[in-house]
């Protein structure tokens, strides 16, 4: 672990807050803080947690690096010190909760200040017995509880939805006993953006899987399902439960996938009018049920539309999604991060109308993701603004990392987009992202 931080971080007048969003949600540090400020009276300053020191270009006053170790599916046969994985939010919050030089800070920071906030993706996997240190989420037990894959098919099945055909194992060896049904698609009990998930073949791709998933997974049960071939869109929605059956949707767009992992977003939504109004009752229906479990805060729902029409709720992820940082930026109208915080800080709620959110306007954002592992990062980069939101027609890119890295796992840049045209928005997104990912990364050649 290494860390920079200011020689006045325990003298000064400023509140400091952990920060472990990933960089894709740099443009949202100054409204978090602004709203900080506006409740608690004082200035707000960023500690970020990052899975390796930001280039010259991005490097920001205050960080802590938590060298995680790469995913069993991510060793590279060359180790070095600029070898990095970005981990997944929970496995990341699970290491920064039990780092020692972490507590030690906050022990520290809570001299100078009433509270200590944390910022994450996720709760999951946050763990602090200390009152003052405040997740800036949803309750992190009640989080945990509803990020199960097993736990969302009983919160559907629940609410009546019609789901696809599916069958939950206690282990992998049951899974690997029992199942026979080929092909299929598989999902460890704790995955996201299509990680820890896939389509399996055969028995032996059903082998491979399983030595490439996280430890967390492998002694968890699983959730096989069967194979849809006929699917025609995958959206997504974002929403907010704001306190007791009260469920505000944010936006549906749909998901931007290569094969079955996660990518990014585009707004609006191609689903039609009918399958729209499902996906708000759907939703609506899941935030009351969570609201009602203690959950507040913004989770999202991902579907499967078929070519017969059926329209499936897939997961359930109760946290914030990919789109934040454009959920956020996409309405001037409504402060989503004082939404926020009013269901965390329980305060009295504005009057809300959905159709503030809509703008008039299309957007969309990419991760610059490898497509292979252990990619060897090229030049740093910060390209076009990065408020293209408030310029309809602009696009922001960037890339964090120092040239010479090795990234194991994850995507180390990230790439979005305004439009009025959402059919030119896709294609200059996908045409400019293939582009961005070729200047990017490098691969070692193959067998060595």
């Amino acid at each position: 672990m290494s860390s920079k931080l200011s020689e006045s971080l325990l003298t000064d007048q400023n509140a400091y807050y952990f920060n472990l969003l990933s960089d894709r949600y740099h443009p949202l540090h100054p409204i978090w803080e602004a709203n900080l400020k506006k409740r608690f009276g004082v200035n707000f300053k960023p500690i970020f947690v990052l899975p390796s020191r930001h280039s010259d270009l991005f490097e920001d006053e205050n960080y802590i690096v938590i060298k995680p170790h790469p995913d069993p599916g991510f060793e590279t046969s060359s180790p070095s010190a600029d070898t990095f994985s970005v981990l997944a939010a929970d496995d990341l919050n699970r290491q920064f909760s039990s780092n020692e030089f972490v507590r030690e800070l906050i022990a520290k920071l809570l001299v100078k200040q009433e509270q200590v906030f944390v910022l994450s993706l996720t709760s999951v996997g946050l763990a602090f017995d200390h009152p003052k240190v405040k997740v800036l989420g949803p309750d992190p037990a009640v989080a945990a509880r509803f990020d199960d894959k097993a736990e969302h098919l009983n919160v559907f099945r629940h609410l009546g939805f019609s789901m696809n055909h599916t069958w939950v194992y206690s282990s992998y060896d049951e899974l690997h006993a029992k199942h026979t049904e080929y092909p299929f698609f598989l999902s460890a009990a704790f995955s996201s953006a299509g990680s820890d998930s896939k389509r399996i073949e055969s028995r032996h791709e059903l082998t491979s899987y399983f030595e490439s998933i996280r430890s967390l997974n492998k002694s968890n049960h699983f959730i096989a399902a069967r194979l849809l071939k006929d699917i025609v869109n995958a959206p997504n929605a974002s929403a907010i439960v704001l306190g007791e059956n009260n469920t505000l949707v944010v936006c549906i767009t749909d998901q931007i996938l290569r094969g079955h992992q996660y990518l990014g977003n585009i707004y609006p939504s191609s689903v039609d009018k009918r399958h729209r109004s499902m996906i708000v009752e759907m939703t609506e229906a899941v935030g009351n049920y969570l609201s009602q479990h203690g959950f507040r805060g913004l989770f999202g729902l991902d579907f499967l539309i078929t070519s017969a029409g059926h329209c499936y709720a897939l997961d359930l992820n109760p946290r914030r999604q990919g789109s934040y940082q454009c959920n956020v930026l996409m309405s001037k109208e409504i402060d989503l991060v004082d939404l926020e915080q009013r269901a965390i800080f329980d305060e009295a709620l504005p009057a809300l109308q959905d159709k503030k959110f809509s703008p008039p306007f299309c957007w969309a954002h990419s991760k610059i993701m490898p497509y292979r592992a252990n990619a060897t990062l090229g030049d740093a980069f910060e390209i076009g603004t990065s408020t293209p939101f408030d310029k309809v027609g602009t696009h922001y890119a960037a890339a964090w990392y120092p040239k010479g890295s090795v990234l194991s796992g994850g995507a180390a840049g990230h790439y979005s987009r305004t439009d009025i045209s959402r059919e030119r928005l896709l294609a200059v997104l996908e045409r400019d992202v293939d582009e961005l990912i070729t200047q990017l990364y490098s691969y070692p050649a193959s067998g060595s």
